[in-house]
């Protein structure tokens, strides 16, 4: 699926010069299919091929405790309910603001 922003918040502490945001601060939250990731990694290409070499194979770690070895997604039907960190990211959960 894809969308579009709507809206989006970004606390002013985290506002560098030239009105660029200080990524590293952020600890953004991102949606993978049913699961949700902490985006841990900022990177340029091309990446050298020593980098790649390393990653070649390597699954994400996961923070839950699941065998990362397991294939499905591990969404539970019901109510969503949203990461506690999306409430202290720096940038406003812009699924909750529907009204937006």
């Amino acid at each position: 699926m894809w969308g579009a922003i709507a809206r989006f918040h970004v606390r002013d502490d985290l506002y560098l010069e030239r009105g660029r945001i200080d990524t590293a601060a952020l600890s953004p939250v991102g949606r993978l299919a049913a699961e949700y990731t902490y985006v841990e990694n900022a990177f340029t290409t091309p990446l050298p091929e020593e980098t790649l070499a390393v990653l070649n194979g390597k699954r994400m770690r996961r923070i839950d405790g699941l065998d990362t070895d397991f294939p499905q997604s591990t969404h539970r039907s019901g109510p969503r309910q949203d990461p506690p960190s999306a409430l202290s990211s720096g940038i406003g959960d812009v699924h909750r603001n529907h009204g937006c």
